[in-house]
């Protein structure tokens, strides 16, 4: 499985504008009435969006196409676990286009910001039939120290990507091949899949 390694932590960073990482993943009330119509980035209107682990979505890409995630995890503090896949579609694929995709075909993964589905940017396709958690894993994160240059592996809550368990300096070579550390805006994620699936 290719993963993406990603060196400049300045480049991870949050979108949370606006609300203080409002809890609009749970289902209590809020102050705000949400509406129940949204025009999407394909142009069609659909209706406000509902997703959770194993839900797949469509991620817009710079100059068009769409790239396609899956919801892997999810906490109630709008952060989530993510994975990526190679292929680039032309429109938005249906579900039945994707329902195939498997771990080994993502080129991305990581923990990401919730805005890009919560404000519809990001189309929700559906759920994925069969989905099984333990078939797509809480990977152990990877980073450097910028000073000491020193390796470290993150670990996080298998059921909760906003709750780090812990880390651990290894050998620099044991780093080799894991997903960087970091939290992904939902325009991070844009430039990096527009990068990753550039036509050639």
């Amino acid at each position: 499985m290719k993963t993406l390694a990603l060196s400049d932590h300045l480049a991870w960073r949050c979108e949370f504008s606006g609300d203080s990482i409002p809890d609009a993943i749970n289902s209590g009330p809020t102050n705000r009435q949400a509406p129940q119509d949204f025009q999407s980035t394909s142009g069609r209107v659909v209706a406000k969006p509902k997703y959770g682990p194993g839900s797949l979505f469509a991620v817009p890409l710079n100059g068009g196409g769409y790239g396609v995630g899956l919801v892997a995890r999810m906490s109630s503090k709008g952060i989530l676990l993510g994975y990526f896949f190679a292929q680039r579609w032309a429109q938005v694929p249906m579900l039945s286009d994707v329902k195939n995709l498997s771990p080994n075909d993502s080129v991305l993964i990581g923990r990401f910001s919730y805005l890009g589905l919560k404000q519809g940017q990001w189309e929700v396709l559906g759920p994925m039939a069969g989905w099984v958690p333990e078939e797509w894993p809480m990977p152990v994160f990877a980073r450097t120290e910028p000073i000491t240059g020193r390796s470290i592996q993150v670990h996080y809550d298998d059921s909760d990507p906003s709750r780090r368990l812990g880390e651990e300096a290894v050998p620099g070579g044991d780093n080799e091949g894991k997903p960087e550390d970091g939290l992904m805006g939902a325009g991070y994620v844009e430039n990096v899949l527009t990068g990753l699936l550039a036509q050639p």
